[in-house]
């Protein structure tokens, strides 16, 4: 519209002092920039030719020149332009030209968006308070993201949009910000961040986290960045939060146990079962169920609580389970018990030429321990018969003959013993769950039940 008035009154203009004709004149060409009117344009840079300009009219004068050079893909001519009014006296043509250079230098590939922030920086505080320092901000918070400088990207564009609320390009802004953050904690780009980086970044704009599933998939994976540095208490906190406020349903449940495995490697087994009991949900699937059960027993083993650890896997079978029932039963010293679970895990003699597995020698050698420790010599002699040839082949001969010995009062006897019956095996198990929780939370539903209880005995 008003590029249009303008265009009216020009034979008008023509006959009006020098000072109005170059207001009209100046105000006349920017309408037609606005609106990429390139002719009318420069018919008013010519209508201006003739007309006397003050020094920043003067330099506002070689600005328009310079745009309508860009638009006409003069760009060295523009560049020079722009160059000229960086020395001039007047703040508004500079800055309009700084920002107008490097979007060109941009354009025409002689300049990194690392380079062009650096340069929109020293322009920030140049001209203030209308839609031009906004666009300054604007642009230059983008470029500080595009060349990595996130925190610094982020801030700038936080500072224009609360600075300038009433733009009608504000919630643009937002949403740009908005899209900076999702790829950084959605598509993976906060990965290339040290993680103690990522998480400060994060917790400083965290409002910028979307709502819904996205947004809890957002937590969960800064939740997992945090166990990679041992934040164990924050990464907690960031599932608790989830698990009270923003889930339902068994989605709430997996991630609970999440929580109360972070529980666990932060050796916190009371607040593990609290994490369990408050994600306790209906209708959950067999394989997450079985997990938290594992969990559980795990968990009240850590507190001294054996008899309830294997109430809780009471009803499972499985190698996994009795891998737990046995750790259960050697740190609690039931030596008969966690014999009898070590014989079901090493199961009958290989026949013919097969050999055991490493790890079956060593459900062997544990299990031959165990009744060593609680002076059954004559399942020990029945381990050694059914064993001690097949045993001699694997790395564990040696250890497996002096267990099976039973000579108590043997050096090599005590020697054997204290290096199996004092290994930590805590630290194993944990390890397994600290490899766990770095699964994609997609995948860990599918395999949780296998790898969530996967440990070693002592030895």
């Amino acid at each position: 519209g008003a590029a249009y008035g303008f265009q009216q009154t020009d034979r008008f203009v023509a006959a009006y002092p020098a000072t109005l004709r170059a207001r009209f004149g100046l105000t006349g060409a920017q309408a037609a920039l606005a609106i990429d009117d390139i002719h009318v344009a420069e018919f008013w840079v010519d209508f201006l030719k003739t007309t006397s300009l003050t020094g920043s009219q003067t330099e506002r004068y070689k600005l328009i020149q310079a745009e309508i050079a860009a638009a006409n893909g003069e760009a060295q001519t523009a560049i020079s332009l722009y160059d000229d009014i960086s020395d001039g006296r007047d703040r508004y043509s500079r800055t309009r030209a700084g920002l107008d250079r490097v979007e060109l230098m941009l354009e025409d590939g002689r300049m990194t968006p690392a380079e062009a922030a650096e340069q929109l920086d020293r322009l920030r505080y140049v001209w203030r308070g209308d839609d031009l320092e906004f666009e300054v901000l604007r642009r230059l918070g983008e470029l500080q993201i595009a060349s990595g400088k996130y925190r610094d990207g982020l801030n700038t564009l936080k500072r224009a949009v609360t600075n300038f609320a009433d733009s009608a390009i504000a919630p643009k802004v937002t949403e740009g910000m908005r899209t900076a953050f999702r790829q950084l904690y959605i598509d993976g780009k906060a990965d290339d961040l040290p993680a103690v980086t990522a998480i400060a970044l994060f917790n400083e704009f965290r409002e910028l986290a979307p709502a819904g599933a996205e947004g809890d998939e957002m937590i969960r994976r800064l939740a997992e960045r945090m166990i990679t540095v041992d934040l164990l208490d924050k990464a907690a906190d960031l599932l608790a939060h989830q698990v009270e406020f923003r889930l339902q349903g068994e989605v709430k449940a997996e991630v609970g146990t999440r929580l109360a495995i972070i529980r666990l490697l932060d050796r916190k087994p009371d607040e593990a079962l609290a994490a369990l009991e408050a994600s306790r949900v209906s209708g959950m699937s067999a394989e997450l169920t079985r997990e938290r059960l594992m969990v559980g027993a795990r968990a009240y083993a850590e507190t001294g609580n054996k008899v309830r650890a294997l109430t809780m896997i009471a009803s499972d079978r499985s190698e996994d389970a009795d891998r737990l029932r046995a750790e259960i039963l050697w740190r609690a010293r039931d030596w008969a018990g966690a014999a009898s679970v070590l014989d079901r895990l090493a199961g009958k003699p290989p026949a013919g030429d097969e050999l055991l597995s490493e790890q079956r020698a060593r459900y062997v050698l544990n299990g031959a321990v165990a009744l060593a420790l609680a002076g059954d010599l004559d399942k020990l002699a029945r381990v050694r018969r059914s064993f001690g040839a097949v045993m001699e082949k694997t790395a564990l001969a040696a250890d497996f003959r002096i267990i099976v010995a039973a000579d108590r009062t043997a050096r090599d006897f005590d020697d054997v013993l204290k290096r199996i019956a004092t290994v930590d095996d805590f630290d194993a198990f944990m390890k397994s769950y600290r490899k766990r929780l770095m699964q994609p939370q997609t995948a860990a539903a599918g395999t949780a039940a296998g790898t969530a209880a996967r440990t070693d005995l002592p030895g």
